[in-house]
């Protein structure tokens, strides 16, 4: 098969967030079965070589994100069959917004699509519940016609989890059986990694208790309700890493707090710090309010961590409450602490092991690969 992927923030071989690890990796295994896949986006250099196309996107103040996203629609369809001339693929693979062009697509090129609906921007405006929320979240509020443009309009949708699943039937009136959950991958490491310089560079100690949050200090995040639960916690020996991007305000935030060396601020950090650190880590945290499906919990899955983090979106499908870690009730600091608290005095260890299990037997990047590479079978030979 020859796909084309039409995705706005796709950052190539290195850099980005989710979406764009989930694309990166997707590419990886499809590519490795013998598919060609094509990317086209306004984040990437071209490189025809790799497979990267450039399309412009122009941003205008104050609707960036909707007024990036219109242009990069329409330069993304002309670069769209100037490539197809060349390549004449299969199959094209929108992601999120960028498909809201799916019916001029479809009858100028009379290509099948499959759609990825990564979240239901529906979804995010649940969670604006003061002025300082809305400056975080309703920049993506333009982008919901966009959003549901792009789901009606494809043969298949695939989405990360059923929480979305159901969003999509309720939001944009959607039939059940267009919708395919296919969740985000992981690859699954063969052992956890030798950990002694990164216990030394950290100071983790032996009889250490090890929690430990992967994402941006961002607040939606839930970092701010993480520290707290932390300091409330009543875990001897107990230790928080928290790495990825340190922002300035959640800088601001620790700049008077003695942490007494129990909270470390690892940063941004390469992948091979980063495996040894969820190799020597306990307990993964992450309080999050609002996400699609977090690939650090795959992560931190895949080197048999138990999980705790919030009982909403993506994670509902990751965690087995209870059995593989826990799941939030709130996102207040004292729920978190109590759980934090819960599962120091249970088997942490065996959870972690079933943890792993679950994430081999549910999201091993192998799996996912191949119930994709179903999905755009049936498609063409549909069409």
């Amino acid at each position: 098969m020859k796909i084309c992927i039409l995705y706005h923030s796709f950052f190539g071989e290195t850099g980005g967030a989710g979406v764009t690890t989930y694309l990166r990796n997707l590419k990886r295994h499809l590519e490795a079965r013998g598919h060609s896949v094509y990317i086209i986006s306004a984040r990437v250099k071209e490189n025809e070589e790799k497979r990267f196309y450039y399309a412009p996107s122009i941003s205008i103040w104050p609707l960036r994100a909707f007024t990036g996203h219109l242009t990069f629609l329409f330069s993304s369809f002309l670069k769209l069959i100037k490539v197809n001339r060349k390549e004449r693929f299969d199959l094209i693979y929108t992601i999120g917004e960028s498909g809201a062009f799916s019916p001029i697509i479809k009858r100028t090129l009379n290509k099948p699509i499959v759609h990825h609906l990564v979240v239901t921007w529906q979804t995010g405006l649940h969670n604006i519940e003061n002025k300082w929320d809305l400056k975080e979240y309703a920049w993506f509020i333009p982008l919901i016609p966009l959003d549901k443009l792009s789901a009606l309009n494809a043969d298949k949708i695939i989405t990360l989890c059923t929480f979305f699943k159901k969003e999509a039937i309720k939001y944009y009136n959607l039939n059940e059986e267009r919708i395919v959950v296919i969740p985000n991958g992981v690859d699954i490491p063969e052992r956890r990694e030798m950990t002694t310089n990164v216990r030394e560079k950290y100071g983790i100690h032996e009889k250490d208790i090890v929690f430990l949050f992967v994402g941006g200090t961002q607040k939606r995040k839930g970092i701010n309700e993480l520290i707290k639960a932390f300091n409330l916690a009543n875990i001897p020996n107990k230790k928080l890493i928290i790495v990825g991007e340190i922002t300035k305000d959640f800088q601001l935030s620790c700049k008077n707090k003695d942490f007494k060396g129990k909270v470390i601020l690892a940063g941004r950090v390469s992948n091979e710090i980063l495996k040894g650190i969820y190799s020597c880590s306990d307990i993964f945290v992450l309080p999050t309010k609002w996400e699609g499906q977090p690939i650090a919990v795959l992560e931190a899955m895949s080197y048999g961590l138990p999980i705790i983090t919030t009982g909403k979106y993506g994670m509902v499908d990751q965690v087995d409450d209870g059995v593989t870690g826990f799941l939030l009730p709130s996102w207040n600091p004292k729920d978190i602490a109590a759980k934090m608290e819960k599962i120091v005095t249970m088997d942490y260890k065996k959870m972690g092991e079933l943890s792993r299990e679950k994430a081999e037997r549910e999201f091993s990047w192998p799996s996912v690969a191949d119930r994709t590479i179903k999905v755009f079978e049936e498609v063409i030979g549909e069409k």
